[in-house]
């Protein structure tokens, strides 16, 4: 099939396909290069044309970063003893970075059985290492809330679910606690949302470092961050709460030339075996309500107040 309407059908057809194609004859050198290839390596026809395969395929490696030539080259077998192959190998894309590739040769042979040469096709192939990663980056991408980097909303609901089905048949204590910022709205609505999120990234850092290893702590919505406490009673769980919003009042948080001074109103409940995810909630969001209420009746409190830096530094003079 070297010329003519059967050559141009080839063509036509191998174009199309996702896969790279390429085709090697007798004195390994190439003869045909597909559009695959060419996506898939950055190495154009006119790169590759009429090239010996170990000039053309610098390409082709091992996972040390040895050129396949050297070492087991599957066209080089193929075409030598006309047995199919399959390999994992690596491509060295023309931008220089580098791939995994699953990789098949098969001879080309004449009706008497004698080889012409030597078709392979390759496609990207993820390792399971790196298929593995990317799907654990995934999966936590699903549960992270990409602003703080605290747990989202899901992973909050998944947790608190998941407590009081270990409260109900272990008896394992668990509340929740929300920490809701004074006055936030009235600091997007001054300073824009650019530095509404700076606050909350500030915020978030400081809940992380305050909080144990045991808890979830994360973003439940706008301005309100949620924590899943375990192992505690009622008494212990208000300590919880006091201790996470002063850390937040009295910690010295810097954004620019500013040094913020934030209220946060926090509200707790600890779970009871009939309570449901909302209802554990909604308690101890009316709680936060309550405490949010008293926090405004209370001179110099309930906003987030900012100075700058160098006055702070002074005593606020």
């Amino acid at each position: 099939m070297d010329s003519g309407a059967e050559w141009d059908l080839f063509r036509t057809v191998v174009d199309n396909l996702w896969e790279g194609v390429f085709i090697v004859d007798r004195s390994k050198r190439l003869r045909y290069w597909s559009r695959g290839a060419e996506r898939l390596t950055g190495y154009s026809v006119a790169d590759m044309a009429g090239k010996p395969a170990c000039d053309a395929f610098p390409i082709h490696e091992l996972d040390d970063g040895t050129p396949l030539c050297t070492g087991p080259c599957p066209v080089a077998l193929t075409l030598a003893d006309g047995i199919p192959r399959e390999a994992s190998h690596h491509i060295h894309h023309k931008a220089g970075h580098r791939f995994p590739a699953r990789i098949r040769t098969t001879a080309l042979k004449n009706p008497a059985g004698r080889i012409l040469g030597v078709v392979e096709s390759f496609t990207e192939a993820p390792t399971g290492a790196w298929a593995l990663a990317r799907i654990c980056e995934l999966e936590e991408l699903a549960h992270v809330d990409p602003l703080t980097g605290l747990a989202n909303r899901r992973a909050i609901e998944v947790q608190i679910n998941r407590s009081l089905g270990e409260l109900v048949r272990f008896g394992w204590p668990f509340g929740v606690v929300i920490l809701d910022l004074d006055g936030f709205k009235q600091v997007n609505d001054d300073h824009g949302h650019r530095f509404g999120d700076g606050v909350l990234k500030l915020v978030a850092r400081e809940l992380a470092q305050n909080s144990r290893r045991s808890d979830v702590l994360g973003r439940w919505g706008g301005d309100e961050f949620l924590g899943v406490i375990k192992n505690v009673d009622e008494r212990q769980l208000e300590f919880v709460a006091r201790k996470l919003s002063s850390s937040v009042e009295k910690a010295p948080l810097h954004l620019g030339s500013d040094l913020l001074h934030i209220s946060v109103s926090a509200g707790a409940s600890a779970a009871l075996a009939s309570d449901t995810l909302d209802s554990l909630v909604a308690r101890a969001d009316q709680r936060m309500y309550e405490a949010k209420n008293a926090t405004r009746s209370r001179p110099g409190r309930g906003s987030i107040h900012m100075l700058p830096a160098a006055r702070s530094a002074k005593g606020g003079e």
